[in-house]
Parts: structure tokens; C-alpha cells; sequence
């Protein structure tokens, strides 16, 4: 389980992708301060969440273990 949480969120677009810079998973317009991502069918290795929110964005590197 991947856990996010946003200050103030208001319609942010999450995003994930593998090494590779395959989308693996995205959710639109959210609003909530506090998300739970499964990660459980992604494979062992290296992901990036990307935030965006505002006309502004984010990029977080992750490892699935």
C-alpha cells in the first residue's frame, strides 16, 4: 500500500510510472487529503508517483519491494 497524504488538495491527477516511463496506474481528480495506492500487481523494482495539482506537479521515486 502506497500512502499519500496532500494539504489542501483540490482535483490533483496522480500518476505512476515504472522504470521504463510506462504508466502503470492513474487517478483522476481527486480530492481527498488522505489516499491509499495498492501497488500489489506491480512488479519488484523502481516507480515514480507524479502530483499534479494547480498547474503545478510533483515527482516522487518509490521502491516495490
Amino acid at each position: 500500500i502506497l500512502n499519500i497524504k496532500m494539504e489542501n488538495p483540490s482535483q490533483a491527477n496522480l500518476s505512476i510510472f515504472d522504470i521504463y516511463g510506462k504508466k502503470v496506474l492513474e487517478k483522476i481528480n481527486i480530492n481527498q487529503d488522505e489516499i491509499q495506492l495498492s501497488t500489489s500487481n506491480f512488479s519488484k523494482g523502481i516507480y515514480f508517483l507524479k502530483i499534479e495539482m494547480e498547474g503545478k506537479g510533483l515527482v516522487q521515486k518509490f521502491i516495490k519491494m
